[in-house]
């Protein structure tokens, strides 16, 4: 139990020494949560870089060469902390992740909108417009079901009374025959 309150508070104290310094030295407001993966990544790797300089224990040399090895060893745990800092803000940029909060709202947002699109997408397909929603069209001299071609349907509207011949232009296609001039890649 000692151990843990003792861990916990060596952590409040590296965050409030940890905190400023890297917010300062790098000029960028981070999130508690980055932050204190920062710190621990600071401690984590703090023991064995100082493993690494001064050795075995125990210590045989002068006090100042353990005050300099001290010195960088943290500065070099903290350089590990901080280069975990950039590389999170240059992968996950602060304010890019949604809050807890604002995911509710826009899932809810999202599921009307799909039952939205799905209500557009029924009446379309109850219309005949399925094929169209797919992006492909009935092969020539094919027609889906329930549904004349275009020659059937003119040629239904030219035997009617000519007070609708004039609609008969409005559901028939245009001409092959168009006033513009051929591209240049023909």
């Amino acid at each position: 139990m000692d151990v843990v309150v003792a861990g916990l508070f060596s952590i409040a104290i590296f965050m409030t020494i940890f905190v400023p310094f890297s917010q300062r030295l790098l000029g960028v407001r981070f999130g508690l949560i980055r932050l204190a993966l920062g710190a621990a990544i600071t401690l984590t790797v703090f023991s064995p870089i100082a493993n690494a300089l001064v050795g075995r224990l125990p210590f045989e040399g002068s006090n100042a060469a353990a005050v300099a090895f001290l010195a960088l060893t943290a500065v070099c745990s903290m350089l590990a902390g901080l280069v975990f800092l950039v590389l999170s803000e240059a992968l996950v940029p602060t304010g890019s992740l949604p809050r807890a909060r604002d995911l509710r709202r826009d899932l809810s947002g999202r599921i009307a909108r799909t039952r939205r699109y799905l209500q557009i997408l029924r009446i379309a397909i109850r219309h005949g417009l399925g094929p169209y929603l797919r992006g492909r069209r009935a092969p020539a001299g094919r027609t889906w079901p329930d549904r004349p071609s275009w020659p059937a349907r003119c040629a239904s509207l030219s035997t009617k009374p000519a007070s609708r011949s004039s609609s008969s232009a409005r559901c028939c296609p245009p001409a092959a025959t168009s006033s513009r001039p051929p591209s240049p890649r023909s």
